[in-house]
């Protein structure tokens, strides 16, 4: 999604009866919406909104415990980890962003994101969206402040709709820092990576010396490494979840056919000894012993990817059955016993034969060695997770 589609999006979040039966602007003029954080200001505008910034509901961590409480969204990033936190209060509410009080909003969110190790947090109360920096914990900076009601009739007041141009820099900010794929942008990763030692200490927990504090180094180092579990099992999760694809591929002969290798080689196999039967068992003196040996090697060649080297080398075995079967059929006439360099005298046979040994070498040993990174990938993870503890 890019911006002119987000914004299209944005303000469609708005329209429709997802605010007990009316539009967003209808329902801020009732004269009572006390008790709403969590129906309307969490489920009609920040969940949906999160969405439109790219996040899956399963990323949009709803009510993310902590030791100190719980911010209503903690919207993560595999690779970035907890991308920022957002807190909601009702419509009723008017925001509080006195960092001094410490029962003040802004002080309650200020707590969330210290201990969910973020840079960035949303306080809202469904009228007014503010994102806050906390790169200096101490002195946290307003970076985009957005009266949601306004931002609405101000697009709703020009032909076609528009943003006069501090509305649209507002949403272009909360756009650009907060899409979750931003979160894994090369170049933001290296700028948060490298910060200077000052920037990491403003954001350190402050355990000190005194009583209590062990238990606050206890319980964090506890959440990192339940962190650190959830994190090895997302990665598992992703590698067996590409296992369990290449897979459903792996017993196939190609990725675009949809029947598995077995029956497909099975059909080419009665396909190879009907011919040998019907138009070749007379000719060359094949007994039923050598049909089953012929039928022998092609069943090897399917059970085990290592039986043959190369389709040569099943031809080679094929032919060495029929040549032994028209030496003793013209024992008494050397020439005509003379062993056959290859199959081209029966060419469907020759085709279906090479097909079958190509097929088969190709498009299953092929796959193997990726088979193998897997499970190795598979057995470092699960150690990773359920490794001896100390």
């Amino acid at each position: 999604m890019d911006f002119t589609d987000f914004l299209t999006k944005f303000f469609g979040l708005f329209v429709g009866k997802s605010f007990r039966g009316g539009d967003y602007l209808a329902y801020l003029k009732r004269p009572t919406r006390s008790g709403d954080e969590a129906s309307i200001v969490d489920t009609a505008i920040i969940g949906p909104l999160l969405g439109l910034l790219g996040f899956e509901p399963a990323e949009r961590v709803y009510n993310l415990q902590h030791q100190n409480g719980r911010p209503d969204f903690a919207p993560t990033n595999s690779l970035y980890g907890t991308c920022f936190v957002v807190e909601d209060k009702s419509t009723s509410l008017d925001l509080n962003f006195d960092l001094n009080d410490p029962e003040s909003h802004l002080s309650q969110m200020a707590g969330y994101v210290r201990f969910a190790a973020a840079s960035l947090g949303w306080l809202t109360n469904g009228r007014q969206l503010t994102v806050w920096s906390f790169e200096n914990p101490n002195n946290p900076t307003c970076i985009i402040d957005l009266d949601i009601a306004a931002t609405i009739q101000d697009w709703h007041s020009h032909t076609p709709p528009a943003l006069s141009p501090s509305i649209e820099k507002a949403l272009h900010d909360l756009f650009d820092l907060c899409h979750k794929e931003s979160f894994s942008d090369p170049q933001r990763l290296e700028r948060e990576l490298g910060k200077d030692l000052e920037e990491w200490q403003w954001g350190a927990l402050p355990l000190g010396t005194g009583e209590g504090y062990e238990t606050v180094l206890v319980k964090e180092l506890h959440s990192l490494v339940m962190e650190l579990q959830r994190d090895a099992r997302r990665i598992l999760d992703h590698h067996l979840t590409r296992a369990a694809e290449y897979l459903d591929r792996v017993y196939r002969l190609a990725d675009d056919v949809p029947e598995p290798a077995t029956q497909k080689l099975k059909e080419l196999r009665n396909k190879v000894l009907s011919i040998l039967i019907n138009s070749c068992q007379v000719i060359w003196g094949l007994e039923d012993a050598d049909i089953e040996a012929i039928e022998t090697i092609l069943v090897r060649l399917e059970q085990d990817v290592n039986a043959f080297f190369s389709s040569k080398e099943v031809l080679a075995a094929i032919l060495d059955v029929i040549n032994a079967a028209r030496k003793r059929k013209y024992s008494n006439r050397p020439k005509a016993a003379q062993p056959m360099s290859d199959l081209d005298d029966v060419p469907p046979c020759a085709r279906l034969c090479k097909t079958i040994a190509r097929k088969h070498l190709i498009g299953t040993n092929g796959r193997q060695p990726y088979i193998m990174s897997i499970r190795l990938i598979e057995t470092s993870s699960m150690i990773t997770i359920f490794g001896p503890r100390p």
